[in-house]
């Protein structure tokens, strides 16, 4: 999606999302970045061992909001937070210990947006696609000219983006 050699940061600096909030908030008041994907595994890895909605797994879901306000509060110090879309989600769902996908909570995933043109309080109706999350973010950018199918219902303007890639067939015509 972006030009080599455009990704100009990629660290993990802790396993937890203590450790990498703190250093993506330093990250973010220090360059104040275009685009920027944070990844807490906590509760993932809570899922994985302990089994998907269990206590364990809520307690790490807990514990990375409390991350995500580092996150926003770094934002706000830089003076972003009133410019910046925030989206909060997961790769996957899961169910037991793991995810096979055969199980509709395998694929169902949690997805929060927050930012600029964003429908306060709005609940999205349609299915999401964790596939869905790039391009929307993309969408969002300032002067964005990518090819895209974006969360549509997100946005406070009332519109669908449906953008066939170069050299398909268009059917939304």
């Amino acid at each position: 999606i972006l030009p080599a050699g455009s990704v100009g940061v990629f660290e993990r600096p802790g396993y937890y999302c203590k450790k990498v909030s703190d250093e993506a908030a330093r990250y973010l008041e220090k360059e104040k970045p275009v685009l920027t994907f944070v990844h807490f595994s906590d509760p993932d890895e809570a899922g994985h061992s302990a089994g998907w909605m269990s206590e364990s797994q809520k307690h790490a879901a807990l514990a990375a909001d409390a991350c995500l306000g580092t996150i926003y509060k770094a934002l706000d110090r830089a003076g972003m937070l009133e410019d910046t879309l925030v989206i909060v989600s997961a790769d996957h769902g899961g169910h037991n210990h793991n995810h096979s996908g055969a199980l509709a909570s395998d694929r169902e995933i949690p997805w929060i947006a927050s930012g600029p043109h964003v429908r306060k309080g709005y609940h999205i109706h349609s299915v999401v696609s964790t596939m869905d999350t790039a391009a929307t973010a993309l969408n969002y950018q300032a002067g964005a000219t990518y090819h895209v199918r974006m969360v549509a219902d997100l946005s406070r303007h009332s519109y669908s983006v449906y953008v066939t890639p170069p050299g398909l067939p268009d059917s939304n015509n």
